[in-house]
């Protein structure tokens, strides 16, 4: 079988052109003057297809900085998701099953070893990742009202997804974990579609994918928006900033996004 990994992020550069010379989407996370860390984009190539399901949008939530300490511990990137795309019935088959079959990969290598190992402890590993989609509803008083829906991962849950051709809609080749980390990296892989999701809640729900966010709410139209949450979970409350870390310590912090082939894996 012939293997494939499609890459994904199909955005421009901050005040410069389109690059295609990097083997994935990069950020690195650099202090800066205005009192927050911020992330640069580096590189971004698009391989095989040019998907149009998933889409950057900027990373206008940052980690705060007051002085040097750190305030703010969530750094959020802003996505989109076209469903009007994923199930559009005029693409072409290669291009449908790839949606079908695609996860969404997100890879966060740091250089400070003190902080892997803080984030891949028993208390914070399944808290550093999750999903956010922020809409407004009018509530019982007929007022407006906003809302967070999070799609996370659970402490006493397992999440895994299917790899591998199929050999019939249920029956995959193999499942692995989606949240893995090896030497100062944590990487996430969750499917897009709830076929390839092998996690199971206790209602035998498929309850780990993507494009969940979409059935779980009325709220969201056919092109919406959603927040990669990276919670690094380094504030104490008691003072109000990190005791472990700061502006100069923190190191650099690099996040490649991938649009995988689940059937390549």
């Amino acid at each position: 079988m012939k293997k494939r990994k499609l890459l994904i992020i199909t955005s421009l550069f901050i005040g410069i052109a389109f690059i295609t010379t990097s083997a994935f989407s990069a950020f690195i996370l650099n202090g800066d003057q205005d009192g927050s860390l911020d992330i640069d984009i580096s590189g971004i190539e698009v391989k095989d297809y040019s998907q149009k399901i998933i889409s950057y949008l900027n990373n206008d939530r940052k980690l705060s900085l007051r002085g040097d300490d750190i305030v703010n511990d969530v750094y959020s990137l802003a996505m989109s998701f076209n469903t009007a795309e994923y199930t559009n019935r005029l693409n072409d088959q290669g291009l449908r099953n790839l949606y079908f079959n695609s996860a969404l990969k997100i890879s966060v290598t740091f250089d400070n070893s003190n902080l892997f190992n803080h984030l891949i402890s028993e208390h914070y590993f399944k808290k550093f990742i999750n999903f956010s989609y922020e809409y407004t509803t009018i509530n019982s008083d007929q007022q407006l009202e906003n809302k967070v829906y999070y799609l996370s991962l659970e402490d006493n849950m397992s999440y895994s997804y299917y790899y591998g051709e199929s050999t019939s809609s249920d029956n995959y080749e193999g499942s692995r974990d989606c949240l893995t980390s090896s030497t100062n990296t944590i990487e996430l892989i969750i499917p897009t579609a709830p076929e390839r999701c092998a996690s199971l809640d206790s209602s035998d729900n498929k309850n780990f994918y993507l494009t969940k966010i979409y059935p779980d709410n009325q709220n969201v139209t056919s092109l919406w928006n959603f927040y990669i949450n990276l919670n690094f979970n380094i504030v104490d409350e008691v003072y109000g900033y990190s005791t472990l870390f700061n502006g100069t310590n923190i190191g650099s912090i690099k996040v490649k996004l991938n649009l995988e082939d689940l059937r390549a894996l």
